[in-house]
């Protein structure tokens, strides 16, 4: 599949499964509240039902989610399965810093400082950069099976 037949079909899934959602919703409503006009239920469950800019809102959101979906399949595509892993696993980084510089977001209490850690942490070893694995004096070795260590050389 191409990037944007996957992120085409990745969207039209989720509309149905959204759609599906909001219908059930109503009806639920409907059943509860059967004297109830249309307008009137759908306006109790969505406040922004007769808004256009909340319906703006949610088309620019569905297709910037899909334009973001479709661009990093692309790129996917043309870097390298380790270096997407690095960029891919160090989003709740950089999530965290658009929060911080756009929102003002702060981490509160220790769980969060914890969490962020490890998560750095991950991204580092997915990365390379942070290697944990113990270093001897053979390091360069060419590493061997435990049988094939135990028996002797046949020449």
């Amino acid at each position: 599949l191409t990037p944007l037949s996957l992120t085409t079909w990745k969207s039209m899934l989720l509309a149905l499964l959204y759609l599906a959602w909001g219908v059930a919703d109503f009806v639920r409503d409907m059943m509860q509240q059967p004297d109830t006009s249309t307008t009137d239920i759908l306006t109790h469950s969505w406040g922004g039902y007769g808004d256009w800019h909340q319906w703006l809102a949610i088309l620019y959101s569905a297709v910037g989610v899909a334009l973001a979906h479709w661009l990093q399949g692309i790129g996917q595509q043309r870097v390298a399965s380790a270096e997407s892993n690095v960029l891919l696993s160090s989003e709740p980084i950089w999530t965290y810093a658009f929060a911080f510089v756009l929102l003002h977001e702060t981490l509160n209490g220790v769980q969060g400082y914890v969490g962020g850690a490890l998560i750095f942490a991950a991204t580092l070893m997915s990365s390379g950069i942070l290697d944990l694995e113990a270093k001897g004096d053979d390091q360069d070795a060419p590493r061997t099976s435990a049988a094939a260590a135990a028996s002797p050389d046949d020449e």
